[in-house]
């Protein structure tokens, strides 16, 4: 029986219970939240989905309990906390694998410092920007294949620059195949703006990021507006934009006489995800999901540039992102 744990029960950290429910096996599945109320959601979640011929184990605790022979584990906390997390656990069990959600940690010196342990330790981990696992994602990248330069703007309202600049990041490195990048250009508004999380901040306004390669990637998040998120992506040979509300492709081919057509583009939801990146590691030991060690190079991106701005705006000299 592989034994598996998920440290956050809160809306992400249920949603990948159920991804857990679905699993093919005998598994044996520790939920640990401070929140009774999350604990509650949670299993009525994980009960919704569970096959009737459902074989595992499913226990909810407030506590991480000891624990011997953890196969993985899936780290959903906050990123505030996500590092005490993860060594607190590290004293019970140490297992083989993690899954870490983004933002994965506040600043650099923790991402180092867990990343040192997980090497030492031999523990390999990754973290949830599933844009690169989608199968929408990865046909396009076919589609696209070696051209370049590559330009991808994401434009929208309130879509959370701070919080949600990861995502896109790391789909823009997927697609050119390169972490090397970095901020050239930017436009944030004079305001910290409140997150949708208790405690944490959001920056709204323009970054420009170049990769080594000559590929732009413009994040524009307008805080006065509530429009959709949408992609557009530019090529030597097409034009593309999609509209991730309406889950929608838009495709000009440049070659073609501008020939233009429509389709749809299809994302996954994270429970259905779990199960397939889950199901990856435990039979194979890898993921298509980005590692800990690369994901690392994507976070110093921003990391160290919003907390200049923070401090910037509100006059602090913090040595964190709140963001998560």
């Amino acid at each position: 029986m592989k034994n598996l744990i998920i440290i956050g029960a809160g809306q992400i950290g249920s949603r990948h219970l159920q991804g857990l429910a679905k699993l093919d096996g005998n598994f044996n599945i520790s939920v640990i939240d401070p929140s009774k109320e999350s604990l509650r959601v949670a299993k009525d979640r994980f009960f919704q989905v569970a096959r009737a011929d459902n074989l595992c184990e499913v226990s909810f605790q407030t506590d991480i309990p000891d624990l011997n022979g953890l196969d993985l584990a899936i780290i959903a906390t906050s990123s505030k906390i996500r590092k005490k997390v993860i060594t607190d656990l590290l004293l019970k069990s140490v297992p083989k694998y993690f899954i870490l959600e983004k933002v994965a940690f506040q600043n650099l010196k923790d991402f180092e410092e867990i990343n040192s342990i997980f090497f030492k330790k031999n523990i390999k981990a990754w973290v949830n920007c599933p844009n690169r696992v989608f199968d929408s994602y990865r046909k396009l990248k076919s589609k696209i294949g070696q051209e370049g330069p590559i330009s991808l703007r994401v434009t929208g309202g309130n879509w959370g620059l701070a919080s949600n600049a990861i995502h896109y990041i790391d789909l823009f490195a997927f697609l050119t195949e390169t972490i090397n990048m970095q901020i050239t250009q930017s436009k944030i508004d004079s305001k910290i703006y409140s997150s949708k999380r208790k405690g944490f901040y959001e920056l709204g306004g323009e970054l420009k990021i170049e990769s080594s390669n000559k590929d732009v990637l413009i994040l524009e998040d307008c805080k006065s507006s509530d429009d959709p998120v949408v992609l557009s992506i530019d090529t030597p040979s097409f034009e593309m934009e999609i509209n991730e509300s309406l889950q929608e492709l838009r495709i000009r081919e440049k070659l073609e006489a501008n020939k233009e057509y429509n389709t749809s583009f299809e994302l996954t939801n994270q429970s259905t995800l779990t199960t397939e990146i889950v199901s990856s590691i435990l039979s194979e030991g890898e993921s298509d999901l980005i590692d800990l060690e690369n994901s690392y190079r994507l976070h110093a991106v921003f990391i160290p540039f919003f907390i200049s701005k923070i401090n910037e705006i509100s006059k602090d000299s913090i040595k964190y992102c709140p963001i998560t």
